[in-house]
């Protein structure tokens, strides 16, 4: 699990996985707002600060390739179907 050590990677891995994904259906104005209102120390440190969200990266060898978030209690936003 990420800690507050591992800041500089999340912010680095973060803008790096979310512009491969969407850089080429996205201008490059609106890719820069984004990523500089999502991505930043500030707002990663709130969010790993956060005891009910985890972040995890992913590895190949030595290499950080990606990163995931699990967000459980109040710290989880996306509505679900409960049916």
């Amino acid at each position: 699990m990420c800690n507050i050590n591992d800041l500089g990677k999340l912010v680095d891995i973060s803008r790096t996985t979310f512009d491969d994904a969407f850089r080429a259906s996205n201008t490059e104005e609106n890719m820069k707002v984004y990523m500089d209102s999502s991505f930043n120390n500030k707002k990663l440190t709130k969010e790993l600060e956060n005891e009910e969200s985890e972040f995890y990266f992913a590895y190949s060898y030595d290499t950080i390739i990606g990163y995931f978030k699990i967000n459980s209690g109040w710290a989880q936003t996306e509505n679900f179907d409960n049916s």
